[in-house]
């Protein structure tokens, strides 16, 4: 059995990696973001991961603006969620097995309870576009900020959209800018590509050939449902890197959701968290801010140069 000093350590380094895990990749996302359709409707398609080995690619090209369209009108479309999750949180130097509760309404707000596999409180999170609330049982203490100045805080940009779009698999509300896309087939793995760079260069990027010198973005999409399986993307300059990979969906509704999740960031140190959706079925209630009890401390972030 674990003391209380112990156990206090233990929860410090899993909350700061989650906090940390949320701004480096939205950072990263909401700063060199490329441009995805915003959602309209949905059709039914079957879902699958990958082409049956040794079958032919007879996959149709699709150009930038159809192939943006096709995804956005098969994105998760709910009123509400609310999932429970295994997920793996793995640094450098060390693991931790978390139990997430998550009740997510889109475009709205976010709750998640988070614990460790034996059942004990690690922290409360409440997410919504304008302000976070995180409460630590263990050390008890809260943050209650508005979005803007965590943003200051730590020099990034917080955005809701890239949040629930990196949990659940769906494109983000980027500007458009299509003429900096380009679409084409991968026939190898028999998906469509969606890429900041055109294919012949993809390519040499893809087999170690060359290194990006400049923002590099790429979407990997299934061809029979169009849901999002890989999300790459690369910055030099800021030597950050995301992927993201999606698999085993199932039907949700009308839609399709990923049950598996793999996110790898290195911003230079590498994390890496999985996520397992072990139950995930629509909310029927609306959502509530998390409540403080008495006697916890208010924290404040330290601002990152």
């Amino acid at each position: 059995m674990q003391n209380k000093s112990s156990e206090s350590v233990i929860s410090h380094g899993v909350l700061n990696a989650l906090f940390k895990m949320a701004v480096i990749i939205i950072g990263t996302l909401s700063l060199f973001a490329c441009q995805f359709s915003k959602p309209s409707h949905s059709n039914k398609l079957q879902p699958r991961d990958s082409i049956i080995a040794g079958s032919k690619c007879n996959v149709v090209w699709l150009n930038e603006k159809k192939l943006s369209k096709h995804i956005s009108d098969n994105e998760l479309k709910t009123s509400g969620l609310q999932c429970k999750a295994d997920i793996t949180l793995q640094s450098e130097s060390t693991q931790h097995e978390l139990d997430v509760k998550i009740r997510w309404i889109p475009d709205s707000s976010m709750f998640l309870h988070i614990q460790y596999l034996l059942g004990i409180d690690i922290a409360k999170l409440w997410i919504s576009r304008d302000s976070v609330i995180m409460v630590n049982y263990i050390e008890k203490t809260y943050l209650r900020e508005d979005v803007s100045e965590l943003n200051r805080w730590f020099n990034t940009e917080l955005d809701f959209d890239l949040l629930q779009a990196l949990l659940f698999g769906n494109s983000a509300a980027f500007n458009e800018d299509e003429k900096r896309l380009h679409a084409f087939v991968n026939r190898d793995s028999c998906t469509y590509m969606l890429s900041t760079e055109r294919k012949r260069k993809w390519k040499k990027i893809n087999s170690g050939n060359l290194n990006p010198y400049t923002f590099f973005q790429i979407l990997t999409v299934n061809h029979l449902n169009f849901k999002i399986v890989k999300n790459e993307i690369q910055d030099p300059k800021t030597q950050r890197s995301l992927k993201i990979g999606y698999s085993n969906f199932k039907t949700m509704g009308y839609n399709f959701a990923p049950q598996h999740v793999d996110i790898e960031v290195n911003a230079p140190q590498v994390l890496r968290i999985k996520i397992d959706y072990v139950r995930m079925e629509p909310l029927e209630s609306n959502l509530k801010a998390v409540s403080v009890p008495k006697g916890y401390d208010r924290i404040y972030p330290k601002i990152q140069q």
